[in-house]
């Protein structure tokens, strides 16, 4: 069973999204943003899926029901609203997941919260801002994506609002201080554009920056892995989540805090 919820941020804004109440509490809940069209309804199959209640996938501003400000649309402005929704939540154990650009806004947010998250899961996007280019947001409003236009779910204006906030920042800005385990979830060997974005490059950052990181690559998916490759990548979520809470109880049986199987049968690599 889900509900709706509506979340005022310290700046007056409303974000919106939908919790899962049915069942006992997850050990660890999964809080889902997706990605720069993406509407809290996205993930309402992922949360659904999940065992245990109080999972919640997010709209940010200026998509679906939540607040459009006229402007306010830099990484750190969703980062800033994200958190603020996880500070009045006031979650135990929660696991953030951000699709596609939502990555940065996790990351960000993840270092600025009352009570940090106790894994990341980081959905094919580098971790690094680029400037959108000119002519950007006209283009990307004329796109269908799986038979819906974008513009359903988010306006011209805040489109170009975040091709007008967007700037070239570097990974050291985003993954400096992440110290949970992360999985980096993306696509592999696929004919069906777009491709996946991550790079060789780009795993070798996560790598460099984050002590305990996990790369899953979904054979056959490109970027749009959660539609194409649902059930594979509910699964890896789901096995990874159970991984966490058996690495709670293993270290509290042995207080070895190493843990090298993060996705049970899946493999990790």
């Amino acid at each position: 069973m889900l509900v709706e919820i509506s979340i005022k941020c310290r700046n007056g804004n409303y974000i919106h999204g939908f919790k899962k109440v049915s069942g006992e509490k997850a050990d660890h809940p999964l809080v889902y943003v997706p990605g720069l069209s993406g509407v809290a309804d996205d993930g309402v199959a992922l949360i659904e899926s999940l065992e245990g209640s109080e999972h919640i996938t997010l709209s940010m501003r200026g998509r679906g029901k939540s607040d459009a400000p006229d402007t306010g649309y830099r990484v750190d402005d969703h980062a800033a609203d994200l958190a603020d929704v996880l500070n009045s939540m006031d979650l135990e154990n929660y696991v953030l997941h951000g699709y596609s650009v939502a990555v940065l806004y996790i990351l960000l947010a993840a270092n600025t919260v009352k009570t940090a998250p106790s894994a990341l899961i980081l959905g094919d996007y580098p971790p690094y801002e680029k400037r959108f280019v000119d002519g950007w947001s006209e283009s990307f409003s004329k796109i269908s994506l799986f038979g819906k236009s974008v513009l359903e779910n988010i306006s011209l204006k805040v489109l170009s609002e975040i091709q007008a906030a967007s700037q070239d920042r570097d990974s050291d800005e985003f993954l400096k201080g992440v110290s949970c385990p992360v999985l980096v979830l993306s696509g592999a060997n696929s004919n069906t554009p777009p491709a996946a974005m991550l790079t060789q490059n780009d795993f070798n950052i996560y790598r460099s920056y984050i002590p305990e990181v996990f790369v899953y690559k979904i054979d056959g998916a490109g970027h749009f892995f959660r539609e194409t490759h649902r059930n594979e990548y509910t699964k890896a979520i789901s096995d990874f989540l159970l991984s966490l809470s058996n690495r709670k109880l293993w270290q509290s049986q042995t207080g070895d805090k190493k843990e090298n199987n993060c996705c049970g049968s899946n493999e990790c690599r």
